[in-house]
């Protein structure tokens, strides 16, 4: 029995750190007038490697659109987390949806730091993250806002990483393989390897699969040895060590299918990372058959 371990490399999701609830104080300067206010909460949503660590940021800021009542354009905010609240603390009237919110900086390790270019609050990510600071970036940040209508309190998301290329909305786990083989009678094994990185996985914040879509892919190397049909484990039923007796029995009870690309939804995640699962192909020869087992692993960074 051979065995080769494979990683697969995509982007990965980690929880979300603490909400901050912010106190009502520091409303806008003739909030006193105004039929009432709604205030934000922040999560993070950590993405580093390496660097920096969310709990050492104490708080966002960001300016008023020239919409926002009680406000002038340009006008800064700030919402604290985990402290007292600033003098300029985030509010806006109820209703206001035509109060447009810009986050232009962020305090970390009692330095400001600010964000190039300036992060306009929508309901998504935008596409690309932003530096922070410009120049040499610190680490980069994304950022959404929960609701645009102000109806009631609201929460801005706040995403940061160490790589631009992971302060992004997509949300997906990393996969790796573990390929063994299980010969009977001198019949070759197949010799395939599994590429896992057309699948993206999305979470929640504590690693609960919301989502799984697109495909994994077969793929044969010249020369090596081809297989006919696999069957997906999607339980993880055959466990780490398998015989060849029990993947035969296994294989048995599924539903062979010609090789092609394998979707995501036969891999059957549900549930919490890290799952595991194993894909069996086989090839047949004079009615005898062979077995190569995938086993993936998806899970998070």
């Amino acid at each position: 029995m051979s065995i080769l371990n494979r990683k697969l490399k995509s982007a990965a999701v980690i929880g979300v750190g603490a909400l901050c609830a912010i106190a009502a104080g520091g409303c806008s300067k003739d909030s006193d007038e105004l039929p009432g206010i709604a205030h934000p909460t922040v999560a993070i949503v950590d993405r580093t490697i390496n660097a920096l660590k969310v709990d050492t940021i104490s708080a966002i800021h960001g300016t008023y659109g020239a919409a926002c009542r009680s406000h002038v354009s340009g006008d800064p905010w700030s919402v604290a987390i985990g402290g007292t609240a600033a003098s300029d603390e985030l509010s806006v009237v109820l209703n206001d949806t035509a109060c447009e919110l810009t986050l232009t900086a962020v305090t970390a390790a009692a330095t400001t730091y600010v964000g190039d270019p300036s992060i306009p609050l929508g309901l998504t990510y935008k596409g690309t993250a932003s530096s922070f600071p410009t120049g040499a970036p610190v680490f980069y940040a994304n950022a959404k806002i929960a609701s645009l209508l102000f109806a009631a309190n609201f929460q801005i998301t706040l995403l940061v990483s160490d790589d631009p290329g992971r302060a992004t909305e997509a949300n997906t786990a990393s996969a790796a393989t573990v390929t063994s083989t299980a010969v009977a009678n001198q019949v070759p094994a197949p010799e395939y390897t599994l590429d896992a990185s057309g699948i993206a996985v999305t979470t929640d914040t504590n690693d609960a699969v919301h989502s799984a879509t697109g495909s994994a892919t077969l793929n044969l190397a010249a020369l090596a040895q081809a297989g006919e049909l696999y069957v997906v484990d999607g339980n993880d039923s055959l466990g780490e060590f398998s015989t060849y007796a029990e993947i035969d029995a296994f294989y048995g009870l599924g539903a062979p299918t010609a090789i092609a690309p394998i979707d995501a939804s036969e891999f059957n995640l549900t549930g919490t990372l890290p799952l595991v699962r194993n894909v069996i192909i086989s090839h047949t020869e004079e009615g005898v058959r062979s077995y190569e087992v995938i086993r993936v692993t998806f899970s998070s960074f």
